[in-house]
């Protein structure tokens, strides 16, 4: 099954995320913030150390228009990544939170395994996910959650194509 070919966004510097529950330590290790940032760094993650359930939160500095998420797997211990999401947007003229979906993410035992999601569709400045891992009591970490978009990306165009929990990039050929 092919799907319209999407771009990320890069919001690395512009969104903020938070956390319930994150490691707290030196450097960049286990960050909320990192969840925004590409790379396969061991540091590269955020971790809720002791708790199996916890929300993040995500603000954009502009409302944005989302056609698919994806999640990404930390590069450590597989057995704390997330097994299912709730997804909420902040509905503002509601005052609250909007539930629009919840999946089951099923990583397996790779590291930086993703899994993607072009169905979810939102327009929004929040959007917060609930996680759970029901595997593990010792912690709950993800690699990265990504944004897509229809639109050129900022780092040039990338065709993504997708099939069922797999992916594939096709960079065109310049003209």
């Amino acid at each position: 099954m092919v799907f319209a070919a999407l771009h990320r966004y890069h919001l690395h510097d512009k969104a903020q995320v938070t956390a319930e529950h994150h490691r707290v330590g030196i450097g960049h290790d286990g960050k909320p913030q990192n969840l925004l940032s590409p790379g396969e760094e061991i540091w590269n993650k955020w971790e809720a150390e002791n708790h199996n359930r916890s929300w993040v939160e995500v603000e954009f500095a502009e409302k944005l228009h989302v056609q698919g998420i994806g999640f990404k797997s930390a590069g450590d211990h597989p057995r704390k990544s997330p097994t299912h999401v709730r997804i909420h947007v902040w509905h503002l003229l509601e005052g609250g939170w909007r539930e629009i979906g919840h999946r089951q993410l099923e990583f397996g035992m790779a590291f930086w395994q993703k899994i993607e999601f072009p169905e979810i569709h939102f327009e929004a400045k929040k959007v917060k996910f609930d996680f759970h891992n029901e595997r593990n009591i010792e912690g709950i970490q993800l690699g990265e959650i990504m944004f897509y978009h229809l639109g050129q990306g900022m780092m040039g165009p990338q065709v993504v194509i997708e099939q069922p929990r797999a992916e594939v990039f096709i960079q065109p050929q310049p003209q």
